[in-house]
């Protein structure tokens, strides 16, 4: 294992982070991670969200420059 990266069975400080993240890998370890059950939807709703972003972003910097353009 190379120095400074975290070990995936829960140990270390990733079980601080990571809390669902446990040594078994038993089926009820499946219940308690929050993608396990819905992947395609947590991934909706990044494609969802980052549009959002976007738009948002696009918005602000067309009014940044009407205000620019005004005064």
């Amino acid at each position: 294992m190379a120095a400074g990266r975290a070990r995936s069975d829960g140990t270390g400080w990733a079980r601080y982070v990571f809390p669902w993240r446990r040594a078994s890998q038993s089926t009820a370890d499946a219940e308690t991670k929050p993608a396990a059950k819905r992947p395609k939807e947590i991934l909706m709703l990044k494609f969802i969200g980052g549009t959002i972003g976007a738009i948002f972003l696009i918005g602000l910097i067309v009014v940044v420059l009407l205000l620019m353009l005004i005064f």
